[in-house]
């Protein structure tokens, strides 16, 4: 009985004392990923404001036009987009990653049935450039 309390009080000890060691490959995975990239979301005003739109070409004048505040959709209209496309303006998420600011503007579905899923990403690089 003395032997099975000793076993019980020692393995108690063990745990307590012996803690958790973590492997340093997976510490350091764990510190890269602690300090990887940001992500926040922002609404259409904010992008304005941190965006810098004149390097933005032939989408510049879309951006910089003004929205109602009701609007919660955007429609991009230029040569290149054929028919164009609209994208949500209240949700854009805004990644931080080694020196660049991503936005990333979900593009609206064509239809309800619609099976291709598209986003506008327009990179920042530490420079301004995009």
């Amino acid at each position: 009985m003395s032997f099975a309390l000793f076993l019980f009080v020692y393995s108690c000890k063990k745990e307590i004392s012996g803690g958790e060691e973590i492997d340093p490959a997976r510490k350091k995975e764990m510190l890269n990923y602690k300090n990887g990239p940001k992500v926040e979301i922002i609404n259409l005003a904010q992008f304005q404001k941190k965006a810098n739109l004149s390097a933005l070409g032939n989408l510049k004048q879309e951006f910089m036009t003004a929205l109602s505040s009701k609007s919660k959709k955007m429609s991009i209209h230029t040569d290149q987009t054929y028919l164009g496309f609209s994208i949500a303006t209240d949700s854009i998420k805004v990644i931080k990653a080694n020196g660049h600011t991503m936005y990333v503007f979900p593009v609206e579905l064509p239809s309800k049935r619609a099976v291709a899923f598209q986003n506008l990403t327009i990179d920042e690089g530490p420079d301004g450039t995009i």
